[in-house]
């Protein structure tokens, strides 16, 4: 994403910060590393099988909205 779409995103027409998108924002970047540390178990000698990574993403997902 490129600076000024995230300026646009987080900040209202007066420059003010748009709390509720920048805490939406966090949420979402809190969740993608979640994922991302579980899915890399799977390299390691943990057996995470594919089904579980995807039902994991969708319950991660699920609570985003």
């Amino acid at each position: 994403m490129k600076y000024h779409e995230l300026k646009g995103i987080l900040f209202d027409t007066n420059g003010n910060l748009i709390v509720l998108n920048l805490i939406k924002i966090r949420q979402f970047y809190n969740a993608f590393l979640q994922v991302e540390k579980i899915c890399k178990l799977r390299n390691k000698n943990i057996d995470i099988s594919e089904n579980s990574c995807k039902i994991i993403k969708r319950n991660v997902a699920n609570d985003l909205i």
